[in-house]
């Protein structure tokens, strides 16, 4: 790991986290959304560039070059996440707020982490706040993030069916609160929802309907390439089965009901991808919902 940065001020309200890899066609979006911002508070971005094989880095360097006193760098001597490694980043963190970005995604409102920031600062309750999102898909189509999610507390049920997914990353923004991973957590790839249910523990989420930020789908993201291959979609639904049941016993069920639900999605997502009489799944069957039974009928018969 190589940290190149410069002298950055010792207590920053905000501190935007970044990881990007091969971004080279994205990374400036980025990185000039972060620059417009219009803010009465310092705010630090720290970017991970996990060993890039494009010219990400590059691009990266010429900002930093250009704003010292915003970016710090960590640029991997090797490729982190195909590991399971993390960079540490996250532990040198000790500002207020955490906004979260990806090299490919980017945001178009000026005002956006100020308009978090005076949020949080006034509503003690919500240990969270994130704006919807445009997706823009790789033949220029846009459609919005949620459509169905109104500006308000963001009620927990859905928290847990939509995992990570409730929140278009770059659009998140919560309090830098201490929080202690159990070891069953750190064996899941899906960081974003296992941020969510640790989040989740501390207080609530406040969703806003206005759009502040651009979701990029393109076929070299992780999520858009996991979702193509029915095998890999599988085994990232065992993982969340796995991380749910563990994390209703470590909440003493306090989300049962929410967490009931989750699972019962989860495997039936595991059981349609599956074959027919695939003896594998057939332990999954003990979370369905009947609902979901039918939804697996319907789909395995028509």
């Amino acid at each position: 790991m190589v940290f190149n940065h410069e002298l950055i001020s010792k207590e920053p309200i905000l501190t935007v986290q970044i990881l990007t890899y091969n971004h080279e066609k994205y990374i400036r979006d980025c990185l000039e959304g972060i620059v417009m911002q219009q803010t009465n508070f310092e705010f630090v971005v720290y970017i991970r560039e996990d060993f890039s094989t494009d010219k990400t880095r590059k691009v990266l360097l010429e900002f930093q070059k250009n704003y010292p006193h915003l970016f710090k760098l960590y640029l991997c001597n090797e490729n982190l996440y195909s590991q399971g490694k993390s960079s540490g980043m996250s532990k040198d963190i000790n500002s207020k707020y955490v906004a979260l970005c990806e090299g490919d995604d980017y945001w178009i409102d000026p005002f956006k982490i100020q308009k978090q920031v005076d949020f949080l600062e006034k509503n003690k309750k919500y240990i969270a706040h994130f704006f919807n999102a445009e997706k823009l898909y790789e033949d220029g189509k846009k459609i919005k993030y949620h459509s169905d999610l109104s500006t308000g507390k963001v009620p927990e049920s859905k928290i847990f069916l939509m995992g990570g997914g409730i929140y278009p990353t770059a659009s998140f923004m919560y309090r830098n609160v201490t929080i202690n991973t159990p070891e069953f957590m750190q064996k899941t790839k899906s960081g974003d929802r296992v941020l969510s249910l640790l989040l989740l523990e501390k207080g609530d989420f406040y969703f806003h309907s206005d759009v502040s930020s651009v979701y990029r789908i393109h076929s070299g993201g992780i999520y858009s390439s996991t979702r193509n291959e029915k095998g890999k979609m599988s085994e990232f639904n065992i993982q969340n089965i796995n991380l749910l049941v563990n994390y209703n016993v470590y909440t003493n069920r306090k989300f049962s009901q929410e967490i009931t639900k989750a699972l019962s999605k989860e495997a039936r997502e595991v059981i349609i991808n599956s074959r027919w009489f695939d003896k594998s799944v057939w332990s999954l069957y003990k979370f369905i919902k009947p609902k979901d039974a039918l939804r697996i009928i319907k789909y395995k018969i028509f």
